[in-house]
């Protein structure tokens, strides 16, 4: 452990350099100070259903959605899908945090009311699915 001082900015929530005034001073004796994971791929909404894995084993990502497409008729999954959409992503976001993780990449950006969730306006996707090559990916989705 060592001890070092922080310079926080409360209302954007990032650290500051060291030379930096601070506008208050907060004793953090005693506290630890532990880094935020990231999660670079969830579906918040869906955090909350039960682990799922018809076959044992697939070869790519779209064999599983299509399992998974068919079995959201079905129990569990039909009811779990009829709680709303806030709280469903609450859920999500809560399991993250509750597991160390403090910034998520969320795959489907919605409008929420959650307060701790904040959008990001620019954004690409590029998801690896069959048939797509570099070339028609690049086309696609131009340089940011």
């Amino acid at each position: 452990m060592q001890r070092a001082s922080l310079v926080i900015d409360t209302k954007r929530g990032c650290l500051l350099p060291s030379h930096t005034r601070p506008d208050a001073r907060q004793s953090a004796e005693g506290l630890y100070l532990y880094p935020g994971l990231i999660n670079a791929h969830d579906h918040l909404e869906l955090n909350h259903y039960p682990r799922s894995r018809p076959r044992p084993r697939y070869a790519h990502a779209e064999a599983w959605a299509a399992d998974m497409s068919a079995a959201l008729h079905h129990p569990p999954y039909r009811e779990l899908r009829a709680h709303p959409l806030d709280e469903r992503c609450w859920i999500g976001g809560l399991k993250n945090l509750l597991s160390g993780v403090t910034t998520v990449a969320h795959r489907q950006p919605r409008p929420y009311s959650q307060p701790f969730m904040r959008g990001i306006t620019r954004w690409r996707c590029c998801a690896a699915m069959p048939g797509r090559t570099r070339s028609t990916l690049r086309r696609r989705v131009p340089a940011t």
